[in-house]
């Protein structure tokens, strides 16, 4: 799959100037392209760039979102956007800067641990997509996940790991709130030696005794959210691995890839990459010291949010990637016809917008993911 260089995305704009449609709008005719293949790979193209253009929109409100709660948490007053900077970047900059401050001025050394975010992407609903796209695909056309694992329903044995939502009882990792032993940081009410608290008392620590409160290791008690466990034998819930029957509902952590045109492909990327599904990762903030106020409430505020700060990042970087693949597959669809040229010539330059929407949301994040890479001490 081809890759857009930002070079060639200045050239593209250059192309693009003056194209035809006002505020965003195709050309009338949009709507009906005909029924032969290069009309339905346009029409494929152009429902992905609208589809990326909601998503990049929706994308921006919901990572300054995350930041609005971590300014609260922080006790950060969002600045006003100077310049041309939204106030995304205004108050996530903002955020990123009260990070680095706390960390560079504790007295106690803070280490903030998290692995990636595991996104995966509907394999049934891509197959349905390329068999739309492309007439040369069957609707139940075999999909390749590529440098990734299947999970899924497993009716039969998993060999793996089996997360179950709403579980009552739990012994693995609980993404919810964990009412009985946690292993990892408790961030809630500790019944016990809790080792280190915020200004309110609560638990953002090691917890001693019983965690009623998220967990970010291994819980042991009832967990209200979701638990994933290594498992070997029946689940009933997500089996992650390998399942010795068939999997109902998969869906591919890897890179899904499914033999249909270059086309259909970015526009299924695209029209998949609004509906992919990030983990919102465990996180584990170790405090080693006596922690209290600025350090205790950093260490409150990532255990609160940053699961889902990463998990968002995530999804931002894969739209930005499908929204680079979506303005190059535009170009590159000449045989359309004049009317689906027009229109294509049009999306391209919505792509464009809502790349550099994307690639703004991916260096604010990549900015306060920086900020809390450090610790403090």
């Amino acid at each position: 799959m081809k890759r857009l260089s930002w070079m060639s995305l200045g050239l593209v704009a250059a192309m693009l100037a003056g194209c035809p449609g006002e505020d965003g709008e195709l050309p009338a005719g949009c709507g009906d392209l005909g029924t032969d293949g290069p009309a339905v790979k346009a029409a494929a193209v152009l429902d992905a760039v609208a589809r990326l253009t909601a998503q990049a929109d929706g994308f921006a409100s919901d990572l300054e979102e995350i930041c609005n709660d971590l300014a609260d948490e922080l006790d950060v007053t969002p600045p006003a956007p100077t310049g041309d900077q939204t106030q995304r970047e205004a108050t996530c900059g903002a955020v990123a800067t009260e990070i680095e401050r706390i960390l560079a001025e504790a007295e106690v050394t803070v280490t903030i641990d998290y692995e990636p975010a595991v996104c995966t992407v509907d394999v049934d609903a891509y197959a349905s997509c390329a068999a739309e796209c492309d007439v040369n695909v069957e609707a139940n056309a075999m999909v390749m996940c590529e440098g990734g694992e299947l999970s899924g329903s497993c009716s039969g044995e998993c060999s793996g790991s089996c997360t179950v939502e709403g579980s009552a009882t739990c012994t693995g990792e609980c993404s919810g709130t964990c009412e009985g032993s946690c292993s990892g940081t408790c961030t809630g009410v500790c019944d016990g030696t809790c080792s280190a608290t915020d200004g309110e008392g609560n638990c953002v620590g090691t917890c001693d005794g019983t965690c009623m409160g998220s967990c970010s290791a291994t819980c042991e008690g009832s967990c209200s959210g979701s638990c994933t466990a290594e498992i070997s034998g029946s689940c009933e819930g997500t089996c992650s691995g390998s399942c010795d029957v068939e999997f109902q509902e998969p869906r591919c952590d890897g890179s899904a890839d499914v033999n249909a045109s270059a086309e259909c492909e970015a526009a299924c990327d695209a029209e998949l990459s609004a509906d992919i599904e990030c983990t919102e990762p465990r996180v584990t903030v170790t405090i080693d010291g006596d922690a209290s106020g600025e350090v205790a409430g950093l260490a409150r505020a990532i255990q609160l949010h940053w699961p889902r700060f990463l998990s968002l990042t995530a999804r931002i970087e894969a739209g930005a990637q499908a929204a680079r693949d979506v303005v190059q597959t535009a170009r590159d669809l000449e045989s359309a016809g004049a009317q689906a040229t027009l229109c294509l010539v049009a999306a391209a330059d919505a792509a464009l917008d809502a790349v550099a929407s994307f690639e703004v949301s991916v260096s604010v994040s990549v900015e306060v993911s920086a900020s809390a890479s450090a610790s403090g001490g």
